[in-house]
Order: structure tokens, then sequence, then C-alpha cells
């Protein structure tokens, strides 16, 4: 005979455990709210069996988007309505400095390109959603600084005005010496540049232009 949980004390109880929601025994109990808050702090995929009154619960889509692995199904169903939602999971993101680079996750989370605040937060997490930002933010050098951390090519689509700007540059190379790879040529041939990069990454020295490795006193520099 099975034995269901009567009371959502005893339910919480081995739900806390690690009790798997899907077992029967909580079968009297899937509508209580506070069981479900348990289950879901014990499983985010529980998410994905509820009723439609929890799936549109914002308390409990927000636990279910709380930890590094994103929770698709909540994301497709809840945060493209409600922005809080969005904003709340990249701000545990940066704060918990989670990353996350599989483009799979950009697909699936509903981003607002035109909010400049919201992929400036995005931008703390994957640096690849910076092609879909706006101006502004492709234009601002501390967006532009998040977005090459761990994604050198974005500089192509940074600002003309950020590549052109020397200064921006070499403090980006110092993070993300592959930024080097996509430079402009004349700043590629900048000597202090292409020092910089080489110094943090000696196999740029292959890519290097003929005029900085005919440079007998630039390349004393480096060797």
């Amino acid at each position: 005979m099975t034995k269901y949980f009567k009371t959502k004390e005893t339910a919480i109880k081995h739900l806390e455990a690690g009790m798997n929601f899907n077992r029967v025994a909580f079968n009297l109990l899937r509508e209580d709210r506070e069981v479900v808050l348990a289950a879901i702090r014990n499983s985010r995929w529980v998410f994905n069996s509820l009723s439609d009154i929890f799936r549109n619960d914002l308390e409990i889509a927000i636990h279910a988007c709380s930890d590094s692995h994103i929770n698709y199904e909540c994301l497709n169903l809840i945060t493209r309505l409600d922005r809080r939602l969005i904003m709340i999971t990249l701000q545990h993101y940066k704060e918990m400095s989670i990353t996350w680079n599989e483009d799979m996750e950009i697909y699936y989370f509903p981003f607002d390109y035109e909010d400049d605040e919201m992929m400036d937060l995005a931008l703390y997490s994957n640096g690849k959603v910076f092609s879909r930002c706006s101006e502004k933010v492709r234009s601002d050098p501390v967006a532009v600084m998040n977005a090459i951390k761990y994604y050198g090519k974005n500089i192509v689509y940074a600002s003309e005005q950020i590549n052109n700007d020397k200064e921006i540059i070499l403090s980006l190379v110092k993070i993300n010496s592959t930024v080097y790879f996509h430079l402009i040529q004349e700043i590629k041939d900048d000597r202090e540049i292409a020092l910089e990069a080489v110094k943090h990454n000696i196999k740029l020295i292959n890519h290097l232009s003929g005029n900085l490795l005919n440079d007998l006193e630039f390349m004393s520099c480096i060797l």
C-alpha cells in the first residue's frame, strides 16, 4: 500500500533531505505552495512538471533559475514575460561570478537587446551577447571590457571610437591578449600595443606585421 505524506511539514522535511518530488508520496501535497518551493530548492528541474499556477509564480521561477545551470523551460515560459526575473537572475550570476558560455544558453535566454541595463548585466556572464547590444553599450569602455574578458573577438563589434582609442585597446590587451588578433592594422602596428600583447602571449609574435618584425629596436625589447 502506497504511503502518502499528509502534512506539509513532513513533506518538506523529506524534500530537504533530498527526496525526489516525483515520488507518489507527495501526491496529496503537489498543490501546496510551501511544499513546491521546498521541492524547487531541492531540484530546479521540478519546475518542468509543475501546474501552470506555479509555473507563473515569480518566486518559484526565481528559484528555478538560481544557479549556474539555466532551466530553459523556466526561462521560455516566464522570463520573456517578466523583466524582473531576467534582471534578478543576471544579477545573481554577476554576484556569484557565474559564467555561461554556451551558445545554446544565449539562444534560450530571452534577452531584450535594446535594454542597455539588462545587456550590461548579461556581459558579466557571457561576452558573446555583445554583438547584439546597442551602439551605446558597444561604445561603453566598461561594457567592452566585460565583453572581451572571455571572448576576445568581441572587439570587432565595439564602436569605431573604441577600436581607435590606443589607451583603451592597451588596457583590453592586458585583460585578454587574443584581442590583438582582431585589431585594425594601424592599432596592431602600434609598438606599445604589440609589445604588451606579446608580453602576455609570446605566441603572438607569429602574428606581428613585417614592419614590426623588421624593427630591430622593437624586437630587442621582446627577445
